[in-house]
């Protein structure tokens, strides 16, 4: 699943900047290693409505799941096309486990794998509330 925003190229540097903040090895649920993208990850108390999957430990500074990631692409000198979408990992993992476990053909297990990866409505949901808040957190908006 995918949305697609346009916003000021300032807001997605400042976004980026916040990112770094709240980075993942930090105990945030971020991650900005690449210029062009700000991904996001779930945690136990930070996760899409209906998410019933395990949070990956011991690897990060908290439990964390990866759900999607918001990619820009400069638009104008000014304005960045920014696409989020989710790849929740975590769905799609059950899903091939759970196809296979079906005895589904090898076609069977990769749509499977697919569906949950593109997530649910209820990831992409989470996923555009994240990047509202990073960027709320970025501008100073970003209340309690």
């Amino acid at each position: 699943m995918k949305n697609i925003l346009e916003v000021p190229r300032a807001d997605w540097l400042a976004a980026r900047a916040a990112a770094a903040e709240l980075d993942l090895d930090k105990g945030g649920y971020c991650d900005f290693r690449r210029p062009n993208a700000i991904h996001f990850w779930a945690g136990p108390d930070n996760k899409p409505s209906g998410f019933e999957y395990p949070f990956l430990s011991g690897v990060f500074a908290a439990p964390r799941s990866y759900i999607g990631v918001a990619t820009a692409e400069l638009l104008h000198v000014e304005l960045v096309r920014v696409t989020l979408e989710v790849r929740n990992e975590a769905a799609r993992e059950a899903a091939v486990a759970a196809a296979e476990a079906a005895g589904l053909s090898p076609q069977g297990v990769g749509a499977a794998e697919q569906r949950a990866l593109e997530g649910t409505a209820a990831d992409l949901e989470w996923l555009q509330r994240e990047f509202r808040r990073l960027c709320q957190y970025a501008s100073g908006r970003l209340l309690g």
